[in-house]
């Protein structure tokens, strides 16, 4: 049979699991949510690249198109 001493420190050491699992969780979430964001800002910044590179090639075609 458990002492009182030996059932509070089991009680205390789930306890101890618990914010352990918390903490674990808080941060594969922190982690997932940092990745996704990076990720979502590079492929902005794709996007700007294409459509600047677009432009840049749209405007050439017209330059070249212009009679001189």
């Amino acid at each position: 049979m458990l002492t009182l001493n030996e059932l509070k420190n089991t009680k205390s050491l789930t306890t101890k699991l618990n914010y352990h699992d918390l903490y674990e969780h808080a941060k594969t979430h922190y982690e997932m949510e940092l990745k996704s964001d990076i990720e979502d800002t590079l492929t902005q910044f794709t996007n700007v690249e294409y459509k600047l590179a677009k432009n840049q090639f749209g405007f050439v075609i017209i330059f070249e198109n212009l009679p001189f």
